[in-house]
């Protein structure tokens, strides 16, 4: 499996950000009120990243061959669960600061203050989960000798995968 890609990550938060910052202006303009994040959606990140955080444990052990629960189809899941958190939060880093830039520049109204206030939890909250998804997707990498991409066993020797039966 491949590693979270940083470039990616940055591009997805920029896409957001614009796109949020874009949202939220026209919707000003047009004499409507912006649409204000749940300040709860900064608790679910973080039940998320104690989740991911608690698993990503269970894979330690796993790789250290201490008795767990954990099986590596666990640990797959895990390392993808890791994936998803990572460039879902960073989709939501670059909308909430979006907003939060918005909120601020704006501070007199009240309807912006809340704006900022929410957008500082979500963040928070989405900025802790990225840290965890990135420390616990290093934590599920394979080991250093089966890097090369070649599939070989503990030996070092190619694997023989069972030829199909044809007619």
């Amino acid at each position: 499996m491949r590693r979270i890609s940083y470039p990616i990550m940055g591009l997805i938060a920029v896409l957001g950000a614009v796109g949020a910052y874009a949202g939220t202006h026209s919707l000003v303009i047009n004499g409507k009120s912006p649409i204000i994040p749940t300040p709860i959606l900064g608790v679910i990140f973080l039940a998320a990243a104690v989740y991911l955080w608690v698993q990503g444990r269970r894979v330690l052990k796993l790789k250290r061959g201490q008795y767990t629960e954990m099986t590596p189809t666990g640990a797959f899941k895990v390392a993808v669960m890791c994936h998803s958190s990572a460039y879902t939060s960073s989709l939501f880093i670059g909308v909430l600061g979006a907003l939060l830039t918005y909120g601020t520049t704006r501070w007199e109204a009240e309807t912006f203050r809340a704006l900022t206030i929410a957008s500082i939890y979500g963040l928070v909250g989405a900025i802790v989960l990225l840290v965890v998804a990135l420390i616990v997707e290093h934590w599920c990498l394979l080991d250093k000798d089966n890097e090369s991409g070649s599939e070989t066993n503990r030996e070092g020797n190619p694997v023989d995968f069972p030829r199909r039966a044809t007619s």
